[in-house]
C-alpha cells in the first residue's frame, strides 16, 4: 500500500493491468517534499525529528550547566568582595571593606540603635502594691559609627585582628527635607521619664556580693584581721561572707541614701522609698550614662560620707562614738537589741573601707547606661596596658566559620569589670577582680557574627551563630521559613533558636546561664553583681507565663515584625539587609531589708514590702532597643543592577534553555507523529478509490 505509483491510476483501458505496470519515478509531490526540499533530498521528516531531538537534549543539558557555571562566577566574585582579606581591601568601594573599616552615623546603610522608653505613670500606686501602668515612648534613634585601625592579618589571611573607636550620635531631627525614618529622629532625647532606679538596685545587690580581701585568707592588715574576727563571732557557721554581705547591704543604703534624706529633713517614709525605687531619666541618660551622686561618693570613698557610725552615735546618743559607745553597753535596751554591737561593727567596717577604698573596685564612678560612649581617636589609640584587640575569621575559613568573632577586647571568654564605664579589657581599673557573667567560663566564649555579615551562600537550613555583645554571649539563629522582599530583594528571616530562651525545666543546658525563671528571659543578674536584671524580646514576645505578662498594664501584644529578635539576610552574600536584634531590659524588684539607721529614723525593717504580693513575678520593663537597620534605596539599586542582574541572567538563561529544550523535544515528537499520520492517510486513500471503481461499493 505504500508504493507511491499506486496512487496514480492509468486512463488507458487497453493497457496492461496496473498491478503489472512499471512504476513511474516518484515526484516531489508524491513524496510530500516542498520545493525547497527538492534541493536537499536528505531532509526527511525522520531526520528533522532527530535534529530537533538533538537540540532539545542539548538545551536540557545546558540549562543546569549554564546555571552552575554562572553561579560559580557569581560566587567567585562575592567571595572576592566579601572576604575581608588584603585582596578584598584593594577592591575599594566595589567590595565590603570600606563599610567594615569605617562607618559614620546618619549615612545611608548606617547601623541604627532605636531606643524605646517605658514610662511608669503610677509610681505611688506601684509602691502600694498595685500593677504598674506602662507607657511606651519612642523611638529615639542613634546612629552607630566606628573607625577600625591597626588591621593585621595572619600569615594565611584566615584571621583579621583590629582595634576600633566606637561612637554614637542621635540622628538629626526630621524635617520637610529629611523625613526618611532611617536617616532622622522624630524625637529629641532630652525628655524625662520615670523608670526603676537601676543604679540603686545595682549598688544594693552589689554590696551583697562583697568579697572583702580579708575573707579570702588575705588578712594582710591589722584592720582586716580585726574586722573579720569581729564578724566571725556573730555570723552563723559557714555563713561569714553572706553575713557580711547582708550587713553591708543595709549600711550601704544608710550611707548613700538615708543620711542625705535626714540632712534634707525627710520624714515621710513613703516618699523616701519612692525616691529609692524610681528615677527620672532621659533617653540620653540611659544611652550614654549619667552622674549618680551615690555612685560617685562610693567610688571615691568620700570620707565625709563614710561616717555612718558617727551619725548613728549622734542620732541615738547625741554625742561622738568615742564617748557614747562605752555608755551604750550600760543601757539594757540597747544591749538587748544589739544596737551597741551594730555600731561597733559599722565603725570597724567604716575604718576598713576608708583605708582600702574597697568599693572603688566594684562600682563605676557613674551609671553607665547602655554603654554608648564616644572616644576620640587619641583615646582609642592610647597605650594603657589594656588589650583592646578584636579578631575575627575572614572568608578564607570554611563557610561555617567565616566572619565569626574569635576575640573581643583581647578576651576569648568575656569577663566584665564592674568598676569600668566601658568594656576595656583586662586588667580591670584599680586591679579589681573581673566578674564571670555566667556559671561557666565557656558561657561567655566569643564566637559568632557581629550581626552585619554571615557566611554565604545560605540555603536556609543552617544554624547561625551570633555574638550578642550586650548579653556577653553567643546565641543561635535559624531560618523560620519566612522570605521577605525588602526594596525588591528577597531575604531570609533568621530568628532566635527556640531553646535559647528556654529555662532549665525544658532545656537542662540553660543551667549554664542561670535561666531558672519563666521561659523567654535571659538572666543577666550575675553580670550585674546580683542586680535582678533580665533580658527578653520587646513586649514580652516569646514569654508564656501569663502572670508575668499580666502584672504590667499598658504593654500591647507583640508582633514578630516589630518585636521579635529577627535578622533578614540576603542569602547569596550573607549580608544582613533588614531586621534588628531586639532586646528589652527588665528589673525584677523585691522587698529589701532596711539598714540600722533607716530602722531607727523611719521605724521600718523593710523597703518595698507591698511588692511581695507579686511573688517575684513583677518584671518591670525599663526600655527596649532595636539594633539593626534597613538597606538604603541606593545600595538596593546597586545590588539589583549588579549581583541581582547576574542572578536574573543566571536563572533566566537556565529557565530559557529548559523551555527551549522542551519545545525542541515536543517538536521532535510532533514531526514523527505528523509524518506517521500523513503516511497512514496516503496509504488508505488509493484503496478506497479502487473499491469505488470496481462497482463493489
Amino acid at each position: 500500500r505504500d508504493v507511491p505509483w499506486l496512487k496514480s491510476r492509468s486512463a488507458d483501458p487497453t493497457g496492461p493491468p496496473r498491478f503489472f505496470r512499471v512504476p513511474p519515478p516518484p515526484t516531489a509531490t508524491d513524496t510530500g517534499m516542498a520545493d525547497g526540499a527538492k534541493k536537499c533530498g536528505c531532509c526527511t521528516p525522520r531526520k528533522w525529528s532527530v535534529c530537533l531531538l538533538s537540540c532539545g537534549v542539548f538545551c536540557a543539558v545546558m540549562s543546569p550547566v549554564s546555571y552552575v557555571l554562572i553561579h560559580s562566577v557569581i560566587s567567585s566574585q562575592v567571595d572576592q568582595q566579601f572576604a575581608l582579606t588584603p585582596a578584598s581591601k584593594k577592591l575599594g568601594d566595589s567590595g565590603q571593606f570600606p563599610d567594615f573599616q569605617a562607618e559614620t552615623p546618619g549615612q545611608p546603610d548606617n547601623r541604627l540603635t532605636k531606643v524605646y522608653m517605658w514610662n511608669i505613670t503610677n509610681p505611688e500606686a506601684v509602691m502600694a502594691g498595685e500593677k504598674p501602668n506602662m507607657s511606651e515612648v519612642g523611638p529615639f534613634i542613634y546612629g552607630q559609627g566606628w573607625e577600625r585601625f591597626n588591621l593585621t592579618w595572619s600569615n594565611d589571611d584566615k584571621t583579621l585582628a583590629y582595634q576600633e573607636r566606637p561612637y554614637a550620635d542621635l540622628l538629626p531631627p526630621c524635617s520637610a527635607n529629611n523625613s526618611d525614618p532611617e536617616a532622622c529622629s522624630v524625637m529629641t532625647d532630652d525628655v524625662k521619664f520615670t523608670v526603676p532606679n537601676i543604679a540603686f538596685f545595682g549598688l544594693y545587690y552589689g554590696a551583697g556580693q562583697v568579697d572583702l580581701p580579708a575573707i579570702t585568707a588575705q588578712e594582710n592588715s591589722p584592720e582586716g584581721r580585726e574586722l573579720v574576727e569581729h564578724f566571725r563571732k556573730q555570723a552563723p557557721e559557714g555563713k561569714l561572707k553572706e553575713f557580711i554581705g547582708n550587713f553591708v547591704q543595709g549600711i550601704l543604703i544608710d550611707l548613700l541614701y538615708t543620711i542625705p534624706a535626714m540632712d534634707a529633713n525627710v520624714t515621710d517614709f513613703a516618699a523616701f522609698q519612692r525616691s529609692l525605687f524610681f528615677k527620672e531619666v532621659t533617653p540620653k541618660d540611659m544611652a550614654f550614662g549619667y552622674n549618680d551622686t551615690a555612685m560617685w561618693n562610693l567610688y571615691h570613698c568620700d570620707t565625709s560620707v563614710l561616717q555612718l557610725d558617727e551619725r548613728l552615735c549622734q542620732q541615738i546618743g547625741h554625742e561622738p562614738c568615742a564617748t557614747w559607745l562605752p555608755k551604750c553597753e550600760e543601757n539594757i535596751l540597747y544591749r538587748t537589741l544589739g544596737v551597741c554591737k551594730d555600731i561597733e561593727n559599722i565603725a570597724k567596717l567604716m575604718k576598713y573601707l576608708s583605708a582600702n577604698c574597697f568599693f572603688k573596685t566594684m562600682t563605676p564612678p557613674m551609671f553607665p547606661g547602655l554603654g554608648f560612649f564616644n572616644l576620640t581617636m587619641e583615646q582609642a589609640q592610647a597605650r594603657t596596658g589594656v588589650d583592646r584587640t578584636n579578631s575575627l575569621y575572614t572568608g578564607k575559613m570554611p563557610k561555617d566559620q567565616e566572619f565569626q568573632m574569635t576575640q573581643v577586647n583581647g578576651l576569648k571568654n568575656v569577663v566584665l569589670c564592674g568598676n569600668s564605664l566601658n568594656r576595656t579589657g583586662l586588667p580591670c581599673p584599680g586591679d579589681a577582680n573581673a566578674t564571670q557573667p555566667y556559671k561557666y567560663p565557656n558561657g561567655s566564649a566569643v564566637y559568632g557574627s557581629q550581626g552585619n555579615q554571615f557566611q554565604h551562600p545560605l540555603n536556609g537550613k543552617e544554624t547561625l551563630n551570633l555574638w550578642v555583645d550586650p548579653a556577653s554571649r553567643t546565641v543561635q539563629v535559624v531560618h523560620n521559613k519566612v522570605k521577605r522582599k525588602v526594596r525588591g530583594i528577597e531575604l531570609y528571616r533568621y530568628v532566635l533558636e527556640p531553646s535559647t530562651l528556654e529555662n532549665t525545666t525544658t532545656n537542662p543546658d540553660a543551667d549554664a546561664y542561670f535561666q531558672y525563671g519563666p521561659k523567654g528571659f535571659f538572666n543577666y543578674s550575675q553580670a550585674q553583681h546580683g542586680a535582678p536584671i533580665f533580658l527578653c524580646q520587646p513586649h514580652f514576645y516569646g514569654v508564656e507565663d501569663e502572670d508575668v505578662v499580666g502584672n504590667v498594664v499598658g504593654v500591647s501584644p507583640p508582633t514578630e515584625d516589630e518585636h521579635a529578635f529577627a535578622l533578614d539576610v540576603e542569602p547569596i552574600t550573607g549580608a544582613v539587609m533588614d531586621g534588628a536584634g531586639r532586646v528589652q531590659v527588665n528589673l525584677v524588684p523585691e522587698p529589701l531589708a532596711a539598714g540600722p539607721l533607716a530602722k531607727n529614723h523611719f521605724n521600718t525593717d523593710t523597703y518595698f514590702a507591698p511588692l511581695g504580693t507579686f511573688q517575684s513575678k513583677l518584671y518591670l520593663p525599663v526600655l527596649w532597643i532595636a539594633d539593626g537597620g534597613t538597606v538604603s534605596a541606593a545600595t538596593a539599586n546597586k545590588w539589583k543592577s549588579t549581583l541581582g542582574l547576574a542572578l536574573t541572567v543566571r536563572t533566566g538563561l537556565a529557565i530559557g534553555m529548559a523551555v527551549l529544550g522542551f519545545v525542541f523535544l515536543v517538536g521532535s515528537g510532533a514531526v514523527l507523529i505528523l509524518d506517521r499520520r500523513r503516511k497512514h492517510r496516503q496509504a488508505e486513500a488509493p484503496l478506497c478509490e479502487d473499491v469505488k471503481g470496481s462497482g463493489l461499493a
